[in-house]
């Protein structure tokens, strides 16, 4: 008799452990995983960190500029105006590198 009572708490107190499991298993993946999943498949950007989902907004767009990579002669020119740039905003004499 006395074991009966035993094997048959024991039974609900497993039986609760598992419906919990299946609760907390439910809920991470309706509440964590499931908003990942949508926003990527909407081709959104999503940051796991803050679980942000943003919209990659095309650079060209905003900026005007044609799309496309720049050829190294156009680098280049860049480099030697950011370099000149800087040294005027420190207050130095622009290298012979970089003075056109």
């Amino acid at each position: 008799m006395r074991m009966t009572r035993f094997i048959d708490r024991l039974k609900i107190f497993f039986l609760g452990v598992f419906a919990i499991s299946c609760a907390a298993v439910w809920g991470y993946q309706l509440f964590w995983v499931a908003p990942e999943k949508r926003c990527e498949s909407r081709g959104a950007w999503w940051d796991p960190q803050s679980r942000v989902c943003a919209t990659p907004v095309y650079l060209p767009n905003l900026t005007g500029r044609p799309a496309g990579k720049l050829s190294a002669a156009q680098l280049k020119a860049r480099a030697q105006a950011a370099t000149t740039d800087e040294a005027k905003l420190l207050g130095l004499q622009p290298s012979a590198k970089a003075a056109p």
